[in-house]
């Protein structure tokens, strides 16, 4: 094959293009009894059409497939996330209430057993609650290094005594870590 040099070639070259046309009887008649032998460039264009039909077809079905798979899997990821929202959610209310329950009892022994309600008793129950939550959630320092994080939550408060003339008091929790950080509640009403 070579190219055209000059403008002239190129002129020529296009100038002896010559397209074959054919009616709608040729075109029944090559598909009616096909040759390729006689029709190389009509068969090898239907046979191309059709394979790239096929590939655009199983494409199509594939990214479908694709598309589905991708909306269970974030249907399913978001239903494992409520189960675990709502499990942490009843463990927390059962962690709760059994912290209550347990002030309570304490406080019902201290009723009971007529002792009056002093500092010291107060605190014992904080220092058996801490205790406790330690123990279960395995947290202990080693040479200051914090290996693990306690949530406090202040539910409510009995048996303040009053800290300002109209006789009420604006409560609330100070927190020091042993490692000396400080933290403070905002006031409960």
């Amino acid at each position: 094959m070579a190219f055209p040099t000059s403008a002239d070639d190129l002129l020529d070259e296009f100038t002896s293009l010559t397209f074959n046309t054919f009616t709608l009887d040729e075109l029944v008649g090559a598909f009616g009894a096909p040759d390729l032998v006689s029709n190389p460039t009509v068969y090898t264009f239907v046979f191309t059409c059709s394979v790239l039909n096929a590939l655009t077809l199983l494409f199509a079905s594939f990214r479908l497939h694709r598309r589905l798979l991708n909306h269970a899997r974030e249907k399913h990821v978001a239903r494992r996330k409520r189960q675990a929202d709502a499990k942490q959610a009843k463990r927390e209310q059962k962690s709760a209430a059994r912290l209550e329950a347990e002030a309570t009892r304490v406080a019902q022994a201290e009723r009971t057993s007529g002792g009056v309600a002093g500092a010291p008793s107060r605190w014992a129950l904080t220092r058996h609650v801490i205790s406790r939550a330690r123990s279960s959630l395995g947290v202990e320092q080693e040479s200051g290094v914090a290996l693990g994080t306690v949530e406090v939550r202040v539910l409510r408060a009995h048996g303040l005594m009053a800290a300002d003339r109209k006789g009420t008091s604006d409560p609330y929790v100070v927190i020091q870590c042993t490692s000396g950080a400080k933290g403070k509640t905002s006031v409960k009403p």
